[in-house]
């Protein structure tokens, strides 16, 4: 049947205007690198192929994950260079150096927009697939527990949950949604080597998901100031 011939040009107008007018928001907080996936979205259910146990359970972890980047967002300030020369660099005798503090900070920038970016996609709808490991070949019979697809460099905006996954405990769970997120959300890259350039850290998403627990002190940033003011490289 011709649409034409049920709707007028004004009413299809009407028509995709309604249904399209939700999504305008959602598609300009998106960053550049995913807006393109947005009519592929638009009708899908944000917990696809997921039972109600499994949705209960998303929930409740993208809640602490919420959470847990409110407080990174306190707790990541500029001034805490003043918290490393009181608790590292004059503890060791560690001379300071200009170029070396600047790399830090410049590290800490885009730490902090790594986090924001996250935090905004999840203020939105995270879309997520639940999948069967045995059923599901890039679950690799459940040695892959959560994914991203990437095509042509681009990041779709879903999240691919593995059945393995919810035989996680609830801190493995929130690591490893933190981990995807930081790929979805702010096009984060797998084991990248930031020994020689601490600012490149940011973009490896094995060392973002060691924030989700860990507290923004000594504990979770000590490799950094290590690499930064004595590793041999620079």
């Amino acid at each position: 049947m011709n649409v034409f011939s049920v709707f007028s040009i004004k009413q299809l107008f009407l028509f995709l205007l309604f249904f399209s007018t939700p999504y305008f928001s959602f598609a300009n907080k998106l960053p550049e690198h995913q807006k393109h996936w947005i009519p592929l979205l638009r009708f899908s259910n944000p917990y696809e192929s997921c039972s109600g146990s499994q949705i209960s359970t998303l929930r409740s972890v993208q809640n602490r994950i919420a959470s847990r980047l409110s407080e990174l967002k306190k707790n990541l300030g500029m001034d805490h260079m003043s918290y490393v020369k009181e608790h590292y660099l004059i503890p060791k005798n560690i001379s300071e150096s200009a170029d070396k503090n600047q790399r830090y900070k410049q590290y800490l920038i885009r730490l902090q927009h790594t986090f924001a970016m996250m935090s905004d996609a999840l203020s939105d709808q995270i879309h997520f697939h639940c999948k069967d490991s045995e059923q599901e070949k890039r679950c690799k019979n459940e040695e892959v527990s959560a994914y991203v697809l990437t095509y042509f460099g681009k990041t779709v905006p879903k999240i691919h949950l593995c059945s393995s996954l919810f035989k996680k405990n609830n801190s493995e769970m929130e690591e490893t949604i933190f981990h995807e997120l930081s790929h979805l959300a702010a096009n984060t890259e797998d084991l990248i080597d930031w020994r020689s350039d601490i600012r490149q850290a940011p973009n490896d998403a094995f060392y973002i998901e060691k924030f989700m627990h860990k507290a923004v002190d000594s504990s979770s940033l000590q490799d950094i100031w290590h690499m930064n003011w004595i590793y041999k490289k620079y």
